[in-house]
């Protein structure tokens, strides 16, 4: 296997587990604020990696996206806890 061809599975790989590498992190948080909704709000893993996303990408986040999505999701409470803590952080 070549490199070339390595990467391809890993991102194939990628893509079917956490979604599409080139996708913009909004859809990221908003993906996984799904699942732990999904998930009945229990998994720490979902949770934690909302408020590691939002931390890491700061102030360079489309909130009126994520606001709008969230909204249309039925997502907005998580979207705001996860605000709170982190302005609370």
């Amino acid at each position: 296997m070549t490199v070339l061809q390595a990467v391809s599975l890993a991102n194939g790989i990628a893509s079917r587990v956490w979604g599409p590498l080139d996708e913009p992190v909004e859809d990221t948080v908003l993906r996984k604020l799904q699942w732990y909704r999904d998930g009945g709000e229990v998994s720490d893993r979902q949770w934690s990696d909302v408020l590691g996303i939002l931390m890491a990408q700061g102030g360079r986040l489309d909130e009126g996206y994520l606001r709008q999505w969230s909204d249309a999701l039925r997502l907005s409470d998580l979207l705001d806890r996860a605000l709170r803590e982190l302005q609370g952080a």
